[in-house]
């Protein structure tokens, strides 16, 4: 029938795939023990490259494919006013898959922060085969609390951040495999939350409050999270 859309009929998917990756990151500092090493950061912007490539008929695989993941990360020292940190990610896939080959955002429904994850997004929430996530989040050091007399003995430290994403998900991945229910992509725009957090509680705890800024209306979502962290210091 013109017009309609014909959507496979699948059950399971079998997918075999080999990653390349590249970081590069220029004068990066590392504090090393007798099994493992820790990274201190660098003064630069730390660059990371990823593809991904689908092995189609290698252990009875059904999809080739090819993914793109492009990521940067810095801090910028703002004198007296702190540090800023900042994230940027990009993907992108060339071929129509089922929605779980393709880049399914993290979401956390824990009462734990996850940097690496949309505080206030549920599981599977969002998906997309190409998109753009930034991140910014600004450290104070000290520079409010530090002129309060008691939150100067605590040693608090201040974080003011926002966290978007953005993407698009092409209609020919629908004919691979439907959304389902709870799932959705980017189609009223940008996903954002904006959090409040106080780190360096007792030198290595972290509490985070959390407002999420878009898609409100989506069923059993957070509009507000308090959430515990771990920030450990060097």
């Amino acid at each position: 029938i013109e017009g309609e859309t014909v959507v496979r009929d699948v059950t399971n998917i079998i997918s075999s795939e080999i990653s390349v990756g590249v970081r590069f990151a220029y004068r990066e500092n590392f504090v090393e023990g007798e099994f493992e090493r820790i990274s201190l950061g660098s003064n630069w912007p730390i660059i990371n490259v990823r593809m991904d490539f689908g092995l189609k008929g290698v252990l009875d695989s059904e999809y080739e494919y090819q993914k793109l993941t492009l990521s940067a990360t810095d801090k910028i020292p703002v004198g007296p006013f702190g540090t800023m940190k900042y994230s940027l990610e990009g993907g992108k896939t060339w071929q129509a898959l089922p929605y779980p080959l393709q880049f399914v955002h993290s979401g956390n429904e824990s009462f734990f922060y996850n940097s690496d994850a949309f505080n206030t997004m549920n599981f599977f929430e969002f998906v997309s085969d190409r998109y753009i996530w930034m991140r910014a989040e600004h450290h104070f050091e000290g520079f409010f609390f530090n002129k309060i007399p008691l939150f100067k003995r605590l040693k608090w430290r201040e974080i003011v951040g926002i966290n978007g994403i953005y993407g698009g998900f092409d209609d020919a991945n629908i004919e691979e495999m439907l959304l389902p229910d709870l799932t959705y992509t980017f189609d009223d725009g940008p996903f954002a939350e904006a959090y409040l957090g106080v780190d360096n509680i007792f030198r290595f705890f972290r509490v985070d409050a959390i407002w999420r800024l878009t898609y409100l209306d989506n069923p059993n979502v957070p509009r507000f999270s308090l959430l515990l962290g771990f920030d450990i210091k060097f």
